[in-house]
């Protein structure tokens, strides 16, 4: 899988989901395939993770820029 876009790191960390040791690309992916997968989602909808993480991320951009 390839890596998070930066917009949807930038979500991830600012909602909590990765801590700060968390700093490889595959440490992000499977720290949130982990999570993922313990609130009982099925990892073939995992995608719909990095849409939601992306949709995030561009918001708090766009609020940071106004």
């Amino acid at each position: 899988m390839p890596p998070l876009s930066p917009s949807a790191l930038r979500a991830a960390k600012e909602l909590g989901y990765l801590s700060d040791h968390v700093n490889s690309d595959a440490m992000v992916i499977t720290r949130l395939r982990q999570l993922w997968t313990d609130s009982q989602q099925s990892i073939k909808e995992f995608t719909h993770v990095e849409a939601a993480l992306v949709h995030h991320g561009l918001h708090l951009r766009h609020h940071k820029l106004s």
